[in-house]
């Protein structure tokens, strides 16, 4: 979507390695502040609906 792309992972540590790319550049996961924390609860509430929507269990992330 416009707010992020996820997709496997070229070296993938398991099954359903998926990464979630927020699509407006991040130079670094440190340059996220507080007021970030809505934009990364999206991003990880997005790759857990992909990986679910895969067959995949976040129980089972690292």
């Amino acid at each position: 979507n416009s707010e992020a792309v996820v997709f496997h992972d070229i070296r993938p540590a398991s099954r359903e390695h998926l990464l979630v790319i927020p699509t407006n550049h991040v130079r670094t996961i440190k340059a996220f502040t507080k007021d970030d924390k809505p934009k990364l609860e999206y991003l990880y509430d997005l790759g857990k609906a992909v990986l679910e929507k895969r067959g995949g269990d976040i129980s089972e992330a690292r």
